[in-house]
């Protein structure tokens, strides 16, 4: 029985690690691409973000990362997906900033 709820709780720290970093990918998401919209420099991909305000871009990826979480958030293999996707998607806007610098 011991065993059976350390391996439980090691899932749900594994979940909860892979779910917290995703969030904090999104954000820095948001602030990159705010600075680079901001300066002139870049564009939101989106096409129906990029006609929003920047305050609305950034509630609609905060509340969008929580509805993926919640839906996605207790299967291990796509969260891993998610996080690898949104760590490229934080490089390329990264890359992008050092790029115009």
């Amino acid at each position: 029985m011991s065993t059976k709820l350390t391996v439980l709780n090691g899932l749900t720290q594994n979940i909860t690690t892979r779910t917290s970093f995703f969030m904090f990918l999104n954000l820095v998401d948001y602030i990159l691409t705010a600075i680079l919209i901001t300066n002139g420099f870049g564009l939101e991909g989106n096409p129906v973000l990029a006609e929003l305000d920047l305050w609305q871009v950034g509630v609609i990826k905060i509340l969008g990362s929580l509805l993926v979480i919640h839906f996605f958030g207790s299967r291990v293999g796509m969260m891993r997906l998610l996080v690898v996707g949104m760590g490229v998607v934080v490089m390329w806007n990264t890359v992008v900033l050092l790029a115009v610098i």
